[in-house]
């Protein structure tokens, strides 16, 4: 025959032999199953599990030995649906460029490093796309935490509260009267192991200054050295100790020897000026540098005054009668003193003023 035709009938061994009516509606049926099967089920093209594609054109900077890097447009597809394997065992497809955003499919397919570099992408898609900036050690940190233990790991309750942590640093997290409840019922320790601990407990790190102790030996502290200030400040009694100056020569009394009382700036470690007396000796005699009757500025000792004469031997400062611990010449006299002068001359001008005003009426 020129045309040739097969006809072929399944034969179902297993069915009764009794029945031989019904062979004809039994197999219908079961041609119908095999139909919906290979309709449903049967690649006749194409990968598993790829529904759809989409063609997307892109721009990729790719490098040239001659030229450097350049940009080149391509064409990517995208997919619905995922298949990893079975695409980057295909011909006609870049398996080093392929990606999937099927976390758990590129765990299977690649492993753990693959899925981590592939997880840091993904975040930095999603925060990158409406110009948000995220530093990289952030992110890598937290695709770490997820991944370090050879499996994904969930930043929840389920996930990161499951670890071999201490109680204070799940309680940081969720959970917190539970966890803690949990820790005082089984009595947990926790050994401070962490960054979130020692920061609830206002610990400081073991960096930078906190890497180091300072200790003081009080023994030692004793034998000190003193200080050698100059004579002038000698004798001068201080309010922060009821002792004298160390300089004076006075044997060790407690307190006097601690080092902000050795090394203070108000024992006149500088050049004394008008303004730059301790508040502590307010009570001490005025040094010759700082007491207003020597001051060139006076009103007694100016060198404008009629009576004062570089030259003249009552007022020369060789004069023994000039001498700064001359008894008649003393600053606090009564003769010399700037507050009974001015008093003396005050209540001149006043009868003088009332003279001429008595002369004036009569």
């Amino acid at each position: 025959a020129e045309k040739l035709i097969l006809r072929i009938r399944i034969m179902n061994d297993e069915a009764p032999k009794g029945e031989l009516n019904d062979e004809s509606a039994e197999d219908d049926v079961f041609l119908k199953k095999i139909e919906s099967n290979m309709l449903t089920e049967m690649a006749l093209r194409g990968i598993p599990d790829i529904n759809k594609v989409f063609i997307k054109h892109s721009k990729a900077s790719k490098f040239d030995e001659a030229d450097g890097y350049k940009t080149r447009e391509e064409w990517v597809l995208d997919t619905e649906g995922v298949n990893l394997l079975a695409v980057m065992c295909h011909e006609d497809v870049d398996a080093r460029r392929t990606t999937s955003n099927h976390l758990i499919e590129v765990i299977e397919v690649l492993g753990i490093e693959a899925v981590r570099r592939s997880l840091l992408d993904e975040l930095r898609v999603v925060i990158s796309f409406d110009g948000s900036y995220v530093n990289y050690r952030h992110l890598a940190i937290l695709c770490d935490t997820m991944t370090y233990r050879g499996h994904l790991m969930a930043i929840t309750r389920h996930g990161i509260n499951r670890n071999d942590t201490g109680p204070m640093m799940r309680c940081s997290f969720e959970e917190t009267v539970d966890i803690l409840l949990d820790a005082a019922v089984y009595s947990e320790s926790d050994y401070l192991r962490g960054v979130t601990e020692n920061i609830m407990l206002g610990q400081l790190a073991p960096i930078g200054t906190g890497d180091c102790a300072l200790y003081l030996n009080d023994e030692m502290l004793k034998n000190a050295i003193e200080l050698q200030l100059p004579s002038y400040m000698e004798g001068l009694e201080f309010g922060m100790t009821p002792a004298r100056s160390p300089v004076s020569g006075t044997p060790y009394h407690e307190g006097m020897m601690s080092p902000s009382y050795l090394l203070s700036p108000n024992l006149g470690l500088s050049p004394i000026t008008d303004s730059q007396f301790s508040p502590y000796v307010g009570g001490m005699a005025f040094s010759p540098a700082s007491s207003p009757g020597y001051s060139p500025s006076s009103p007694g000792y100016s060198p404008s005054s009629p009576g004062y004469s570089p030259s003249s031997p009552g007022y020369s400062p060789s004069s023994p009668g000039y001498s700064p611990t001359s008894p008649g010449y003393s600053p606090t006299s009564r003769v010399c003193s700037p507050s009974v002068s001015c008093i003396f001359a005050s209540l001149l001008l006043s009868c003088l003023a009332v003279y001429l005003l008595i002369s004036c009426f009569f």
